[in-house]
């Protein structure tokens, strides 16, 4: 019996088995064994390129450069801005916390605007002061602490503001309105402290949407609008009170109680001055042109601003 001989590869399957090999590796065999010296210098055109592919990074300084395109002309000189720093303007106008309670809001503020003309927006500047009262157990108050402290009540001649009142709070009650507020030493009954508060006087009608002008000087008082003391004792001396027997006084009246009834003490004097809504009724609104004698104080959304009549 004859033995069959090893049979051995020749070269030629020898190269197929290795060509073999190197198809079944695919591109995990080329990606890490093909670097760019395997490569021709500009072998690669654009053709060969994906596109969308490339990226910035991809490009040198000087070809990013070149695709930013020539510098374009130079814009024109912007206006100067103001030399100093925006600031507020008369910080002595704030919140009188102790006279303010529960989340009753006091503060200033762009507008109200009732419309697209001038006139229906507030009476000076672009800004109001913005109170809010959400029921009849809150109260606010905003005023000046320092400026006013130490004049003479007699002193006052003329007072006055602007204001709003909407429909809803006219139907809640139509003198639903902020008030002056003055803090005094009244030097009246044995007392050195009473608020003087002036109420302006209700619409006739529920009012349109629009600001409203009342002069708190020239209200005679003795109906349901003019000044008040709200200290009990104070008001049964001067009879300017809401009690029996009391009434609304003028600002002269008012004036003429505080130094006919004065007990002896130094004449009543300021305190603070301001703007207020008291508990007694929801209010949303805003007040401007407060004025004090011979000058009128605009609130504004970043202070206070002084001008005159």
């Amino acid at each position: 019996m004859h033995r069959l001989k090893e049979a051995k590869p020749s070269p030629s399957m020898i190269v197929a088995i290795i060509a073999l090999v190197a198809a079944l590796s695919g591109s995990a065999y080329a990606a890490s064994k093909i670097t760019g010296k395997d490569i021709k210098n500009n072998a690669i055109t654009s053709p060969k390129v994906k596109n969308k592919t490339l990226k910035t990074k991809d490009f040198s300084n000087q070809a990013r450069k070149q695709l930013q395109g020539p510098q374009g002309d130079t814009g024109p000189q912007g206006p100067v801005g103001p030399s100093t720093p925006a600031t507020y303007t008369n910080p002595n106008w704030s919140v009188i916390d102790r006279n303010t309670e529960g989340s009753a809001v006091g503060t200033l503020a762009g507008g109200p605007y009732f419309g697209t003309a001038a006139a229906d927006g507030p009476p000076l500047g672009v800004g109001a002061l913005h109170i809010e009262t959400a029921s009849g157990s809150e109260k606010v108050a905003f005023g000046n602490q320092v400026d006013f402290a130490g004049d003479p009540v007699s002193g006052l001649s003329q007072m006055g503001y602007s204001y709003t009142q909407t429909g809803e709070d006219y139907d809640r009650y139509a003198g639903n309105l902020p008030n002056i507020s003055l803090e005094i030493n009244p030097s009246v009954a044995n007392k050195d402290y009473t608020s003087m508060v002036y109420v302006p006087p209700a619409p006739a009608t529920k009012p349109e949407q629009k600001w409203f002008t009342t002069d708190a000087d020239a209200d005679p008082g003795g109906g349901a609008s003019g000044w008040y003391f709200t200290n009990g004792s104070v008001a049964a001396a001067t009879l300017c009170g809401q009690a029996g027997g009391q009434h609304f006084c003028s600002l002269t009246e008012a004036e003429n109680a505080l130094v006919t009834n004065n007990d002896g003490g130094p004449a009543a004097s300021i305190l603070t001055l301001g703007v207020a809504k008291g508990k007694d009724y929801q209010y949303q609104g805003s007040v401007d042109a407060l004025r004090v004698n011979d000058e009128v104080f605009n609130f504004e959304p970043f202070g206070v601003e002084v001008t005159t009549p």
